[in-house]
């Protein structure tokens, strides 16, 4: 929510900062509060100067960047990064520089010493406490595809071409299904990404697209991957606002040529939060462990133990909604700033010990795992190409709807199934049996592009300056021939190397931050 102009001042600083809103000690007299929508379709951006009492703060991130730029690095963000793969909101990658995500809230206050100060709450909005004090509304269909498409036609995709990224999975059917109802279909153009092998969905997608009045397009990247590919990969590091640990995040600055420049893009990402989100089998069952893992792992000498067993033992219950990343005892080697995050995960587990898995699953995946690497891919992708995103299932409208549901129409607990009234609709309207097609993840050969440009990889992660070198050579060349053997240790160390290019990628040529030096000396 903006703050009003009694509490705040437009920043005009660059012309860039149209929408950025300064806010300065001594013109704040009421408490000012942030927050973004319902499901965080349109995150806040806030950057603090405690040395100067200002908070500047917006919806679009390079708006915010390019008029507080150069910033520095957040030590304890790049650790989560390394281990985790995404840094909790409220905090970012930059010092200073925060993200109000699903649930946050940020009140601003001026002190008695004329001082800002900035206090940071959440509270989850799709708990179902929140359930139990309202009424249940029965699906409507055409109700619902009517909500879901509105957002488009407000955007005035009823008069321009657009892109629908489109898989074989259930949301972004759905989604194609309502805007052929709502008459786009001429207008729009489904991409779809054609993966080698069994797992490519692109022929399963066109057919579709046949059924709706939708043109087709299979998007690729080279086998071999070329100088002005390999320029465009380091011209996404120059650009993205944040770093990105998504596997498939290069997929998009490569496909980028094959779209118009500027354009609309469609995602059905973003809507798991509050459908429900259900964890595979194995993973339901493993949760229950983590209280006995954390009693075995305080009882265990740390740092004998075998590097996997250890790793085993020091999962949390959160780890297990699909955290994962480089080993603390492995960073400790090369990474002298590195903390250990695990104490922040485990005080996660306390909190919402007590709450329903799937519920607990919501909150560290729909909330934090979710938005800050799957949907930060896009938002990264729509920065640095300037296409103008559309998430129509993190409206709020639509959130609501939806979330609102009986429990029935939403999944299946006993079964653990999803998005029942999806399923259903898509059996009737298209003849899709989602049950018969599986559940489709998206496949994306993140192994084989970095051995098609294994010298840029090389060189960006041995050149990265927050690494010791001397430590790290050694186990980034062990990581590479564990990679590319058969052993058991191949797609995890594949997965390690490619966590520290898309890191040290970012921290090397990223616009926003300060230029660094070497922290290990030559």
């Amino acid at each position: 929510m903006p703050a009003d102009d009694a509490t705040a001042e437009a920043c005009q600083t660059t012309a860039t900062a149209a929408d950025l809103t300064r806010v300065v000690a001594q013109n704040l007299v009421d408490p000012l509060v942030l927050q973004p929508d319902l499901v965080a379709q349109t995150p806040l951006y806030v950057h603090w100067q405690p040395h100067q009492n200002v908070v500047t703060y917006g919806s679009d991130p390079v708006a915010l960047l390019e008029t507080v730029a150069p910033l520095t690095i957040n030590q304890q963000g790049l650790s989560f990064l390394l281990q985790d793969g995404v840094i909790p909101p409220p905090a970012s990658i930059y010092q200073n520089v925060f993200i109000l995500s699903v649930g946050d809230q940020l009140t601003i206050r001026r002190s008695h010493d004329q001082k800002l100060k900035l206090t940071f709450t959440q509270h989850f909005p799709f708990s179902e406490q929140y359930k139990q004090h309202t009424v249940e509304q029965p699906y409507n269909e055409s109700r619902l595809l009517e909500q879901l498409v509105q957002p488009l036609l407000n955007a005035g995709l009823n008069h321009t071409e657009h892109y629908l990224f489109h898989s074989a999975g259930k949301d972004s059917n759905y989604l194609a299904l309502a805007m052929a109802e709502a008459g786009l279909g001429h207008l729009t153009q489904s991409v779809t990404y054609k993966a080698r092998g069994p797992a490519d969905e692109s022929e399963i997608v066109a057919k579709l697209c046949k059924k709706l009045g939708f043109r087709h397009r299979s998007v690729t990247i080279p086998r071999h991957i070329k100088t002005p590919e390999q320029k465009r990969v380091v011209d996404y590091f120059t650009m993205a606002p944040f770093p990105c640990t998504d596997n498939a995040a290069l997929l998009y600055p490569l496909i980028a040529p094959q779209l118009d420049s500027h354009c609309h893009i469609i995602d059905g990402m973003g809507n798991d939060i509050y459908i429900g989100h259900i964890p595979p089998a194995r993973e339901y069952r493993l949760q229950t462990s983590a209280g006995l893992m954390k009693a075995l792992h305080g009882l265990l000498p740390q740092g004998l133990l075998p590097l996997e067993l250890e790793e085993q033992l020091r999962r949390t219950r959160a780890h297990r909604t699909g955290l994962s990343g480089l080993p603390h005892r492995t960073l400790t080697t090369f990474f002298p700033g590195q903390r250990d995050t695990r104490d922040f995960w485990l005080a996660r587990d306390r909190e919402f010990g007590t709450a329903d898995y799937l519920e607990f699953r919501a909150r560290i995946r729909g909330g934090i795992i979710d938005n800050e690497r799957f949907i930060r891919k896009l938002r990264n992708a729509a920065a640095v190409n300037a296409w103008r995103l559309h998430l129509p299932w993190m409206d709020a409208t639509v959130a609501h709807t939806v979330f609102h549901y009986p429990q029935p129409m939403l999944f299946d607990r006993k079964r653990l199934r999803n998005k029942i009234f999806i399923r259903e609709s898509l059996k009737t309207r298209l003849q899709l049996d989602s049950d018969q097609l599986g559940k489709k993840a998206f496949a994306f050969d993140y192994h084989g592009l970095q051995q098609s440009m294994q010298k840029l990889v090389d060189a960006e992660v041995l050149a990265c300056p927050y690494w010791d070198r001397k430590e790290l050579e050694p186990l980034y060349r062990q990581f590479w021939s564990d990679a590319n053997s058969a052993s058991t240790k191949s797609q995890i160390n594949g997965a390690w190397i490619h966590r520290l290019f898309l890191i040290s990628g970012w921290l090397n040529h990223c616009k926003y931050l300060e230029p660094a030096t070497s922290i290990i000396a030559p």
